[in-house]
């Protein structure tokens, strides 16, 4: 038995797209023998112009938001059905996508309400690091060296840290960090460089990836929570997007997605066919 799948990208972070079925093996996100993806999306119509879609990371676990995917599933659906917007359901929101107006070939969503706290102010310490919520900002100290970071909460949990560190410190300080037992369900963490308004996102059950969509947001909500601009270009995989704020409860992303190919994934051994 055969499935059906599309595989898309947006600025290097890449999925398998199907509809109505999933796969769930880890062979199948193999890229040195499969099809490989950072995250799997199943959708399904609901009515008018609502889909329902599931999100698997490659480890098996289910992700509650997964803004570059959902906006390649719009992408797909505004294709094939002629939509110029649609509302796209995860397990824990409704997030509407529309064809841009302004910017031609890109797509905006929009965002609206994230948690910036956690439910409960802490502090606690735990070998070299520990923790303390100061208003938005939280706290973390690694080796007697303090760094500050915003919790974000918009389908996932998002530690953002304004850094102007090398990439081989923050890969030290993000595997303390996601280790930490105060993160029951795992977190993606976010270091966004002041400097050249770079994004590197770590995400759970995933790992380092190119371009996170819900990363790119939660770095530039709260860069808007601590200054007064309402529209910043960041770059992520190498390319450059266009984040707005409308009000400290209202965002939108403006970027785009490309088609990779079609494919074929054999059920019982996972071969597939372009």
């Amino acid at each position: 038995m055969y499935l059906r799948f599309l595989k898309m990208h947006a600025y290097g972070n890449d999925f398998v797209i199907t509809k109505d079925r999933y796969i769930i093996v880890s062979q199948f996100a193999d890229r040195n023998c499969c099809v490989g993806y950072d995250q799997q999306i199943c959708f399904r119509y609901l009515n008018k112009n609502i889909f329902a879609c599931y999100i698997l990371n490659t480890d098996g676990t289910v992700a509650y938001n997964c803004f570059n995917g959902l906006r390649c599933v719009s992408k797909y659906i505004f294709k094939v059905t002629g939509l110029s917007k649609v509302y796209l359901l995860t397990h824990l929101g409704c997030y509407k996508f529309v064809i841009s107006d302004g910017y031609p070939g890109k797509i905006v969503s929009f965002l609206r309400n994230p948690t910036t706290v956690f439910d409960n102010t802490f502090v606690f310490a735990y070998r070299y690091m520990f923790f303390r919520t100061i208003a938005l900002n939280t706290q973390v100290n690694f080796f007697l060296t303090a760094y500050y970071f915003t919790y974000i909460f918009i389908g996932n949990p998002h530690a953002v840290f304004f850094t102007f560190m090398k990439k081989s410190k923050l890969l030290t300080i993000c595997n303390k960090f996601v280790a930490h037992t105060v993160f029951l369900d795992g977190i993606n963490v976010s270091f966004f460089d002041l400097a050249s308004k770079t994004i590197l996102t770590y995400e759970r059950g995933v790992g380092f990836t190119r371009s996170c969509g819900t990363g790119i947001l939660a770095c530039c909500i709260a860069y808007f929570l601590c200054s007064y601009v309402s529209k910043l270009v960041v770059f992520c995989g190498g390319a450059a997007l266009t984040v707005n704020c409308y009000s400290c409860a209202s965002f939108s992303l403006v970027a785009s997605g490309a088609f990779s190919y079609l494919g074929l994934i054999k059920f019982n051994d996972y071969r597939f066919k372009k």
